[in-house]
């Protein structure tokens, strides 16, 4: 949480601000549903920010001043033995592309 990264051009940057839902199946089940797991970004770019919200669904992608930020995966996955809970420090996400 609160990590954030620019484009190599210092263009844009993104930042993780929270994970608003994880309800993916966990690693190590099978499941009828897959689930979703749904978090908010801020996108900067040039002084200007706008919070998105990115969904491992349907809602992957936002635009945002000429750029398109996709969620393309968010780690960790929760298991049968370890859970973890929106607030806690271990989640990050990762693999975000611009």
């Amino acid at each position: 949480f609160g990590q954030q990264k620019t484009t190599k051009t210092g263009g844009v940057t993104v930042k993780f601000l929270e994970l608003i839902e994880d309800s993916r199946c966990p690693v190590d089940v099978n499941c009828v549903w897959a689930g979703v797991a749904r978090i908010k970004a801020a996108i900067t770019r040039g002084g200007k920010t706008s919070e998105v919200g990115l969904n491992t669904m349907d809602k992957k992608s936002a635009d945002f001043q000429g750029y398109t930020v996709t969620l393309t995966d968010l780690q960790p996955r929760q298991s049968r033995t370890s859970k973890y809970s929106p607030s806690a420090e271990q989640v990050r996400y990762r693999a975000v592309t611009i």
